[in-house]
C-alpha cells in the first residue's frame, strides 16, 4: 500500500500535477466511461454485433500483452512531448 502511494506522489510530482487538477481528472473519469459504453451499446444496437467487429476487426494481430506495453508505451510519449513543447497550464475560456 505504501509502494502505491509513493507511485502516485512520483507520478504527480514528476508529471507537476497538482491535487485540484487530479481531482478534476478523477471526476471526468466516469463521465468518459460513460461516453465510451453508450458509444458501445450504440454500435451494437445498430450493426448487430460487437462494437470491434463493426470497425471491421476481425482478430488481434499481435498479441495483448504487447498491444498493452505498446498503449502504456504511446502514453509516455505523449506525456513527455508535453513536457518539451511545455504546454500552457491555463485553461482556455
Amino acid at each position: 500500500m505504501l509502494i502505491g502511494w509513493a507511485v502516485v506522489k512520483a507520478g504527480m510530482f514528476l508529471f507537476h500535477i497538482t491535487p485540484p487538477c487530479a481531482f478534476r481528472l478523477l471526476r471526468t473519469v466516469p463521465g468518459l466511461r460513460g461516453f465510451v459504453r453508450g458509444l458501445l451499446l450504440m454500435f451494437r444496437l445498430e450493426y448487430e454485433r460487437p462494437f470491434w467487429r463493426s470497425l471491421g476487426v476481425d482478430q488481434r494481430s499481435i498479441p495483448i500483452s504487447l498491444e498493452c506495453h505498446l498503449r502504456r508505451g504511446a502514453a509516455f510519449v505523449v506525456a513527455a512531448d508535453e513536457l518539451l513543447v511545455h504546454t500552457p497550464t491555463w485553461a482556455l475560456r
